[in-house]
């Protein structure tokens, strides 16, 4: 395997593959990697195809890492037990997006009824 293969083979997490058609008179071209999680670390390399065959991987753009961003929504909390004067509730953290849950704020209500 090539450099480009084993850096992005190592990677935990699933690899995704993209072809973007080549325009010479595009050239030199960006590109913007979509569907990234903040605060991960990603590697990049590429390959040119023709009629004749596939090229030999770019050396790899290793360890770029996207900055962190807001956790993700918090899942539903679940409810365990309700007693008179309390009510006991199941609360798991959202995926954090690269910066640690340093805390969660909690609301509530009398809702009627």
């Amino acid at each position: 395997a090539s450099e480009a293969e084993e850096a992005l083979e190592q990677n935990a997490l699933p690899t995704r593959w993209e072809t973007l058609q080549a325009d010479d008179a595009a050239l030199p071209h960006c590109h913007t990697f979509t569907g990234l999680e903040g605060g991960m670390d990603y590697a990049i390399a590429i390959r040119a195809v023709n009629s004749v065959g596939i090229s030999d991987w770019s050396p790899v753009l290793a360890r770029v890492r996207t900055p962190p961003s807001v956790p993700d929504r918090c899942p539903q909390v679940g409810l365990v037990a309700a007693c008179p004067v309390s009510l006991r509730c199941k609360i798991r953290l959202p995926h954090h997006n690269g910066a640690p849950v340093e805390s969660l704020d909690l609301l509530w209500r009398y809702a009627g009824g």
